[in-house]
């Protein structure tokens, strides 16, 4: 008697149990139908991959300020989501074309999503518009570097340093250069 009295105790505690993970997670679904939605083009900054919606395809989804934008592309840039962050570069690029710190980031995505001559082609042109620009060399050189363009990422790797020989960006240049074959 004792032990069928046991078992009902068990069985009475188990529905009890699933009656809470119910209850919980009925609750729970609720409040998430109720949360406010976010709107359709904000992306907020996360940490880790960016996840959620299908990213966007269309330029014209984002807005037109080049400060947001660069915000928002080097987002998508430091999430490894280069497809999205060449969309956003080239948006700001048509609203500021002679921003060359876009022409330095959007070669580096051209980079990474495959696009090599148009890489070179986007890095060479941000640099004939800022000869002075020392950060667009080092890219330059690594871009080279990257495609086995040796002698040519040579060149850009050497005036990186040559603008200015005290800076951290001189000092990534020379360790690039080491690694160039003689």
């Amino acid at each position: 008697m004792a032990a069928e009295n046991y078992k009902k105790w068990i069985i009475v505690a188990i529905i009890a149990i699933v009656a809470v993970i119910v209850v919980l997670a009925a609750s729970t679904s609720k409040q998430k139908k109720d949360a406010p939605l976010s709107e359709p083009n904000e992306i907020t900054s996360t940490s880790g991959p960016m996840l959620g919606p299908e990213p966007l395809r269309e330029a014209s989804a984002f807005p037109d300020d080049p400060k947001h934008l660069s915000d928002i592309g080097d987002t998508y840039f430091e999430n490894q989501n280069f497809e999205q962050a060449v969309i956003v570069y080239e948006k700001i690029l048509k609203l500021d074309p002679n921003d060359v710190d876009t022409y330095n980031d959007l070669g580096l995505a051209y980079l990474y999503t495959g696009k090599a001559e148009k890489a070179i082609e986007t890095i060479k042109k941000g640099a004939g518009m800022a000869p002075t620009y020392q950060r667009i060399w080092l890219t330059q050189g690594y871009i080279l570097l990257s495609l086995k363009k040796q002698e040519e990422a040579k060149q850009a790797l050497e005036k990186a340093v040559e603008l200015d020989t005290g800076t951290s960006i001189a000092k990534e240049a020379n360790r690039m250069l080491g690694l160039i074959k003689k």
